[in-house]
């Protein structure tokens, strides 16, 4: 999943209800819950 504005928002709710999520970014970011890559 990608990390922009829209991502990180769907990231965060899929994490928060217990889904296991991971996503890029071309930035380095540090989300709860979410495994974060960037590059």
């Amino acid at each position: 999943m990608g990390l922009g504005v829209l991502g990180q928002d769907a990231a965060e709710v899929l994490a928060r209800i217990g889904f296991d999520v991971a996503g890029w970014g071309a930035t380095k970011k540090s989300l709860r819950g979410i495994a974060c890559f960037a590059g």
